[in-house]
């Protein structure tokens, strides 16, 4: 036959005594050090995946300004492309010849008129 333990009742504030070891069994949560450090740990990774998160957000930003950029800066290197080339039709002796007869009425002088002066 097997006796059976008797147990002494709760003393009615919602102790209840453990069999085996006799403690006070408490009927609120608590926290030991390993649950902390689990805690702890749940915490520092949801906090690094939001930095990843957020780097990642800043990296992509920074790519579209930059290419933004580059389009910008391959523009104005056509454009200035296109200034020295209209610079330079520009800046031909035919052209400034040209410009100096019709717009200006400009002769080149006889040569019996030039008069050379020797340092």
């Amino acid at each position: 036959m097997t006796a059976a333990l008797a147990y002494p009742p709760d003393a009615g504030n919602g102790a209840v005594k453990n069999p085996p070891t006799g403690r006070a069994r408490n009927p609120g949560f608590r926290l030991g050090a390993s649950g902390l450090l689990l805690g702890l740990l749940a915490l520092a990774g949801f906090a690094s995946a939001i930095g990843v998160v957020y780097a990642k957000h800043e990296s992509r930003k920074l790519f579209m300004e930059l290419q933004a950029l580059q389009a910008t800066r391959d523009a104005m290197n056509v454009e200035w492309g296109q200034l020295q080339l209209e610079q330079s039709t520009l800046a031909t002796h035919a052209r400034i010849d040209t410009e100096a007869r019709t717009k200006l009425g400009m002769i080149a002088p006889a040569p019996e008129t030039v008069v050379i002066i020797k340092p």
